[in-house]
């Protein structure tokens, strides 16, 4: 009989299995895909779908500039208006 060695996981890489949802600074947790669009809910519990996975990433980024000042509330409210779908 032949021994084998059994896969470990490699220190700081956390294994595939039973990892977590990402999680933002917000408490935004992405949600799975829905067709094309992606879902995204927000501390209220609210599930917002993005329009395409492009202004995904562009409310992402507008998202990063407002946690650091750079863009202001209403400036941010019109991100959302544009590149949510409801």
């Amino acid at each position: 009989m032949r021994k084998t060695k059994t896969a470990t996981a490699k220190p700081g890489k956390a294994a595939i299995t039973g990892r977590k949802k990402p999680e933002t600074k917000s408490g935004n947790v992405e949600a799975d895909k829905v067709g094309s669009l992606k879902m995204t809910t927000s501390g209220k519990g609210k599930a917002r779908v993005y329009r395409s996975d492009a202004f995904e990433a562009i409310h992402s980024a507008a998202t990063a500039l407002h946690s650091v000042g750079a863009i202001d509330k209403k400036t941010m409210r019109e991100f959302d208006a544009s590149c949510f779908t409801d």
